[in-house]
């Protein structure tokens, strides 16, 4: 799992999933905002349904990426993160028009 804004809270809560984990940032240079920290965690696909919700849950606001290896694994974790949680969410996958692409993007950037 990815996110660019994991927090204390995002790592304890992290921890009670995986354990120990070694966060990576990436040179400052490259970050498009201040204070933006990426922390790499290896979940499984059940774990991720109940870390994203529970991490939605506790955080007021929160948003993360989440990178998994099939575009069908990519909309089965959407379906269930909207159809459990009520969590709104995106998919990008090959596939999508470069203008949904972009629009997806442009709002996750907002």
């Amino acid at each position: 799992m990815y996110s660019a804004t994991f927090n204390d809270d995002v790592i304890n809560l992290a921890s009670k999933y995986v354990g120990s984990f070694v966060p990576f940032t990436i040179k400052k240079e490259a970050l498009k905002l201040k204070g933006v920290q990426n922390f790499r965690i290896a979940l499984t696909e059940q774990q991720k349904d109940s870390f994203v919700s529970e991490l939605h849950e506790k955080l007021d606001k929160v948003m993360s990426m989440i990178f998994v290896n099939k575009k069908e694994t990519a909309t089965k974790l959407q379906s269930r993160l909207k159809n459990v949680s009520n969590i709104t969410s995106h998919v990008l996958i090959g596939g999508i028009e470069a203008g949904e692409r972009d629009k997806i993007i442009d709002g996750f950037r907002k």
